[in-house]
C-alpha cells in the first residue's frame, strides 16, 4: 500500500511521460535530461531505455536522479530518487507497451530492443513535491508546493551512524 496520496497515484497512472535528469559522475557539473515513458508501481518509477544510452552510463556512475511529471492546468510533481537496474523485467515491458498504446500515434523505439539491447530501471523516490496547477492554488498566499514524501532526513541519519 502506497503512502502517497491517491490523487497523485491516479495522476501517475494517466501520465505517459516523465522528464529525468542524470549526471555522468558525482563530480559532474552538467546533468543530462531525457523524456521517458514510465509506469509507477509498488512505490517506484520504472522505465526502459537503450543499453548504450547516455542516461544508462550516467545512472551507473551516479544513481541519484531527479525528475518532473506535469500537465498544464492540472499538476506538477517534482521528485528526487535513487535508480537501480532491474533484471527479469518482462512485466514492466508489458505495462510500458500498454501505457504507450494509450497515446495515439506514439511508438517508442525502445520496444524494438526489448530482448537484447534494453536496460530497465526502477527509481525509489526519496523526496517529492506536488503543486496543483489551478487558479486557486496559483493565486493563493500559501506556498504552492506541498511536500508529499521526504525520506532524505532518515537517509542522512543512517549515513552518520
Amino acid at each position: 500500500m502506497s503512502t502517497l496520496p491517491k490523487e497523485l497515484l491516479h495522476f501517475f497512472a494517466k501520465q505517459p511521460f516523465m522528464t529525468i535528469s542524470t549526471c555522468q559522475s558525482d563530480q559532474s557539473s552538467f546533468s543530462h535530461t531525457s523524456v521517458l515513458l514510465f509506469i509507477f508501481e509498488k512505490d517506484h518509477f520504472y522505465f526502459a531505455t537503450h543499453e548504450a544510452s547516455r542516461k544508462v552510463r550516467g545512472l551507473f556512475a551516479n544513481p541519484h536522479v531527479s525528475g518532473v511529471i506535469w500537465t498544464p492546468n492540472e499538476m506538477n510533481v517534482q521528485w528526487q530518487g535513487i535508480a537501480e537496474r532491474v533484471k527479469g523485467a518482462d512485466w514492466i515491458f508489458e505495462k510500458l507497451i500498454h501505457k504507450a498504446g494509450l497515446e495515439p500515434g506514439f511508438w517508442p523505439p525502445i520496444f524494438k530492443y526489448q530482448d537484447t539491447e534494453s536496460a530497465v530501471f526502477k527509481i525509489k523516490p526519496i523526496f517529492m513535491t506536488v503543486m496543483q496547477l489551478d487558479s486557486k492554488t496559483i493565486s493563493s498566499a500559501e506556498p504552492p508546493m506541498k511536500v508529499v514524501l521526504d525520506i532524505t532526513e532518515n537517509m542522512a541519519t543512517k549515513k552518520k551512524k
